[in-house]
């Protein structure tokens, strides 16, 4: 390896970048290539395969088909209903990348010409067309009566909530439930009432998140975390106990609030999304 390492240097980081960018490009036309590499710490040739190089990508290339999916299924689309798929960009370049989407899409994969450059392009073009809509649109907004006009802010993630036991472990017994829905009204403001996970349990944590109701929230994804004491009684005894009010106001700012309906405690916190 090198000392220090070339990450942390900007000038290297962004020699690195060009090499990587190249390997991409020389490795969809070949199955092996010999890269020199020259920084300011040290110089050497790295040999790299095609199969070597989409190792490395794999996480990235599968995330990617994940997103496409999700694109259709908020949709409502099915893969039947496309007639193909256009690769833009110059990552699609990679062989890997048409066999992936031809594997999990199982529609014809079309190659766009000047692929590496056609979504700039079309963002220039469409920014040429944007420009003299918005300008035609102003001239129509100086038109129309003030009351008329009404500006609505809407949430752009699902604004969601873990109720966790903070004595368990293996969070078996975390709630995860969507508290304010994608695309709602600002402001906003949900009650909803949950019942503790074990008998005798002493608190919970309500975490805040940003995501999909119903699956495991890693704790980079939490946003925000409130303790509340409970006071210990059979879980027969507890259905529908623990008040959480989730309030979004016209500020940005959310403020959080459990409480226990039966032992009395309460516990509040407030936080900038």
């Amino acid at each position: 390896g090198f000392s220090p390492d070339p990450v942390e240097d900007a000038q290297d980081l962004h020699e690195l970048s060009l090499k990587i960018k190249q390997a991409r490009h020389d490795l969809s036309e070949t199955d092996k290539i010999s890269l020199p590499i020259r920084i300011r710490t040290g110089q050497m040739v790295c040999e790299i395969t095609r199969v070597e190089f989409n190792n490395l990508v794999s996480g990235t290339v599968e995330k990617t088909i994940e997103i496409a999916k999700r694109a259709l299924k908020k949709a409502k689309m099915k893969p039947k209903d496309l007639d193909g798929v256009l690769l833009v960009g110059g990552a699609t370049l990679m062989p890997c990348v048409q066999e992936a989407v031809e594997s999990a899409f199982s529609v014809p994969v079309m190659a766009a010409q000047d692929r590496e450059f056609l979504v700039a392009k079309g963002a220039a073009q469409h920014a040429v067309r944007l420009g003299a809509e918005v300008r035609e649109l102003a001239d129509i907004v100086k038109e129309l009566p003030v009351a008329d006009l009404v500006v609505s802010n809407k949430t752009a993630h699902p604004l969601c909530i873990a109720v966790v036991d903070p004595n368990d472990s293996g969070k078996a017994g975390t709630i995860h439930h969507c508290m304010i829905p994608e695309q709602s009204d600002i402001p906003a403001s949900v009650t909803d009432r949950f019942a503790p996970a074990a008998d005798h349990q002493t608190g919970v944590k309500i975490e805040v998140t940003q995501g999909t109701p119903g699956k495991a929230v890693e704790p980079k994804e939490v946003i925000y975390s409130l303790d509340l004491h409970l006071k210990p009684l059979p879980r027969d005894q507890r259905k529908d106990s623990v008040e959480v009010t989730y309030e979004f106001d016209e500020n940005g700012i959310i403020h959080l609030s459990g409480r226990d309906l039966l032992g009395g405690h309460e516990a509040e916190g407030q936080f900038n999304l």
